[in-house]
């Protein structure tokens, strides 16, 4: 995986697949998850392909990437302006400076990582929005609980889904490697 992280791009065909699957994950996470799960326990899709983005894909790349994302989940969410931007930022960032000391080849070292990335994700969403004037302390106590539990539970399912699209995205990216073989 190294010497494809220190590649200077990625093939624009999966940087498209990357950034299709992205928008389909937005899409799914505001229409479909909204459907099916109105209570906010669905898993967080985009975060889990912004960490691998950070972890398997060169820099530049990303980065470009991550701050689309951020940009369209900020469209989408109606939320303040440069929330979502600044999360998702931030996330590639820290995945960025973790790939060179860490194998994510393992499925439990995925959700793990992943935990931790989702759960700084929402501490980060509160604490900005807080920035933004919004005070936690009456968000959190007029929240029920059911809410808070949510957003817990919802850290967990997606770090334990997880490894599936972990590897769903190792396979797109042997994809292209095989591609690129086959033309040199």
């Amino acid at each position: 995986m190294e010497t494809r992280v220190r590649a200077p791009s990625i093939p624009l065909k999966e940087a498209l697949v990357y950034l299709l699957l992205g928008l389909a994950f937005l899409i799914c996470e505001t229409t479909v998850w909204t459907w099916l799960d109105p209570g906010h326990f669905r898993p967080n899709l985009l975060l889990i392909l912004i960490v691998y983005l950070g972890i398997a894909v060169p820099l530049a790349a990303g980065l470009i990437l991550s701050l689309c994302f951020g940009f369209l989940t900020d469209a989408a969410s109606g939320g303040p302006a440069g929330l979502f931007t600044i999360i998702y930022l931030s996330i590639f960032a820290l995945a960025v400076l973790i790939r060179q000391k860490l194998d994510p080849a393992a499925a439990l070292y995925q959700m793990l990582i992943i935990f931790l990335f989702a759960l700084l994700a929402e501490i980060m969403a509160w604490s900005i929005l807080s920035l933004y004037g919004w005070p936690l302390d009456v968000i959190l106590a007029s929240s029920s609980t059911l809410f808070l539990a949510a957003q817990a539970i919802s850290v967990l399912v997606t770090a334990l889904v997880s490894p599936i699209f972990f590897r769903f995205f190792e396979l797109i990216k042997f994809t292209y490697e095989q591609q690129a073989g086959e033309e040199v």
